[in-house]
């Protein structure tokens, strides 16, 4: 009902915003010159263009990104057979290609000064396209240095540049910077917005790489918020725009990758992926970045965990905290402290995992990462948790939840900056075309004030619609949980809880010796077809509540099939004794059923003492069960029969 009343106002509201657009908009505006036309500024490719068809400077300025020395030489034999003066536009040609040198033989000081000289040259001569662009460039290196606070300063001076001149070529590189640093502050939703912004914009730039680098945020951004499908989509759709003949970049493909190797390690799918972590590794070699290094000793890391091979991923992580450039990039350290608590935290090392755990914290907190604060303290109670520290865990759980009731709200607060920051483009646009109308100023300040107002609603609506789903979408996990991991008739655990449990075991202990109790009513099929069906449904649930009274938490109760129950039970020295008490609950009276009582008895197999682990790997404990559950029904059920009467 409320879903139904959400959307009919949603739709009349939207209506009513789209009459007085129209309004506001075309109407009023139709007497304007039909000429009349926001001005973009050409790139500085057709600008240079303009000056020689084929002019060198380009190649050149591509050849600075893959081949720096090569690029130098060439510039300098051009520049001394010029026999002119430079124009602008080649003067600032020159010193991009200059400053790409310096960076690639990591002379930041000579960065620096190229920095500064274009700064003056595009305040001097009121470039704006190139002021935008150098504002950029320091926006994604506060972003590589984790001051994402520092780079949103500078991203916003830059769009706004951009967006005032409509340089589009220069918008693609800042959408796609401001995206990264939102995403980086947990702020999805303005995220989302300048990532879809930048591939609308990119529609007119089919050509341009930033589209394959779009593609590849939304993919990592659909990571953050577990829609793995949405994940893989977008980022196969960035692996096949770098695959297109004249896009292969390599650095690149290997992002890529190591991203979808990452979405397949939260699917729980080692072989695929073990697959993207080795295609990405293709790519890597001498010439590669130090930061893909990082990058890579972290993906490895991941997939041994994995598998299964705590031992070699701490190794992993131990080589990424050790690279010479690590210091340079504070969350990729955070992520590998943490990367080698799990490690240790595995190999049953708590205390050292709480240790290296701290550390990673301290780093998230000094960088204000959220979503890593999140993770790690959720991390830090289950080590409190299984070292028996229950109030310390207690206390991080706290801590865990409030930052992710922080985050929740802040996810709603972005969803109405987004609205606003769509609002305040479209007033921006606006006002470029109102200064040469300067006559419908104070007419469409009033429609715009009316359309103002009705996004606010439209903002107030939608908050709404999400809290309810909200609630709504917890509601089905917990019941899709249910019906997933447990049998509706007895309320036990199903066959896909109990190798979830020996995989990843949440009730069971893995340090735990157990034994696996096969448990079988006896003549049940003569029940069923003497009092039918529904009568045998009230035994089978009866019998459960009574085997079900019979274990502890830590043990576990599963519906096998029919009238089977398998029981993973504790070792226990009076083992026999116990398992005349699973028998003699079922016995000692007759079941009280809806019409009538019932005398109904069980016999039971145990198989031997055995780990979690013996029980993953092979089925010798099943088959042994199993064949205690026949003897026992062969002489005469009623009883049980342990894997220690076979021996006799």
């Amino acid at each position: 009902m409320l879903k139904k009343t959400t959307f009919s106002l949603l739709i009349v509201l939207l209506s009513m915003l789209i009459v007085v657009t129209i309004d506001a908009f075309l109407l009023k505006n139709s007497h304007v010159d039909s000429n009349v036309a926001l001005i973009s500024i050409p790139s500085p490719e057709k600008q240079i263009l303009a000056i020689d068809e084929k002019h060198p400077l380009i190649s050149i300025l591509n050849l600075s990104n893959s081949k720096p020395q090569q690029a130098q030489q060439v510039l300098d034999d051009w520049s001394k057979a010029l026999a002119r003066k430079p124009e602008l536009i080649e003067l600032i040609y020159q010193l991009w290609i200059q400053r790409n040198v310096a960076k690639s033989h990591e002379q930041w000081e000579s960065v620096a000064q190229y920095d500064h000289a274009l700064f003056e040259l595009a305040t001097q001569q009121q470039i704006t396209w190139l002021e935008s662009k150098l504002y950029t460039e320091r926006a994604f290196k506060a972003l590589r240095q984790d001051a994402y606070h520092e780079g949103l300063v500078n991203i916003k001076k830059a769009i706004a540049l951009a967006e005032k001149d409509q340089a589009g070529f220069i918008l693609l590189e800042a959408y796609n910077t401001a995206g990264i640093l939102h995403n980086a502050l947990n702020q999805l939703k303005q995220s989302q917005l300048y990532f879809s912004k930048g591939l609308e914009l990119g529609s007119k730039y089919p050509n341009n790489e930033y589209n394959g680098r779009f593609n590849n945020n939304l993919g990592l951004l659909f990571v953050h918020l577990e829609q793995w499908d949405r994940a893989t989509e977008y980022l196969l759709k960035a692996e096949q725009f770098y695959r297109t003949p004249g896009q292969l970049m390599e650095n690149r493909l290997t992002v890529i990758y190591f991203n979808l190797s990452y979405v397949h390690i939260e699917l729980n799918n080692v072989d695929k992926a073990t697959e993207y972590y080795e295609k990405a590794m293709e790519y890597i070699n001498d010439d590669t970045s130090r930061y893909l290094h990082i990058v890579s000793f972290k993906a490895k890391g991941r997939v041994d965990l994995l598998a299964g091979n705590a031992v070699d991923a701490e190794q992993s992580a131990l080589q990424c905290l050790g690279d010479s450039d690590i210091g340079q990039y504070p969350k990729q350290m955070g992520i590998c402290l943490y990367l080698r608590s799990l490690a240790l935290f595995d190999q049953g090392k708590e205390n050292d995992a709480v240790k290296v755990l701290s550390e990673s914290i301290g780093v998230f907190k000094q960088i204000s990462h959220h979503r890593w604060l999140i993770r790690s303290n959720l991390l830090l109670a289950e080590i409190f948790e299984a070292s028996g520290e229950y109030k310390q865990a207690l206390t991080v759980y706290k801590k865990y939840h409030g930052e992710e009731r922080k985050q929740i709200i802040n996810e709603f607060h972005a969803l109405e900056t987004a609205f606003e920051v769509r609002s305040i483009a479209k007033e921006r646009d606006l006002l470029g075309v109102q200064n040469q109308l300067k006559d419908l100023e104070g007419q469409l300040t009033g429609d715009r004030f009316k359309i103002l107002t009705l996004w606010l609603a439209v903002v107030f609506i939608v908050t709404l619609w999400f809290v309810s789903r909200s609630v709504i979408d917890r509601r089905q996990n917990r019941r899709l949980h249910d019906l997933s991991y447990l049998d509706p008739l007895t309320g036990g655990g199903n066959r896909r809880l109990y190798y979830r449990e020996l995989r990843k075991p949440e009730v069971l202990d893995k340090e735990q010796q157990y034994r696996l109790v096969m448990v079988d009513i006896d003549w049940f099929k003569r029940i069923n077809d003497s009092y039918g069906h529904e009568v045998g449904d009230e035994v089978l649930a009866d019998v459960a509540l009574k085997l079900k009274a019979q274990i502890e938490s830590d043990e576990l109760f599963i519906r096998w099939g029919g009238e089977e129950f398998l029981l993973l039970v504790k070792d226990r020295p009076d083992f026999r004794m116990y398992s005349q008490s699973l028998v003699s609950a079922i016995n000692r009276s007759p079941l009280n059923l809806s019409q009538q009582s019932l005398a109904v008895t069980v016999s039971i197999g145990a198989s031997g003492p055995c780990n979690l682990d013996q029980l993953n790997k092979d089925s010798t404990a099943f088959s042994l069960a199993d064949k205690c559950l026949y003897k026992a029904k062969e002489q005469g059920r009623n009883q049980y029969v342990v894997a220690e009467d076979l021996l006799y």
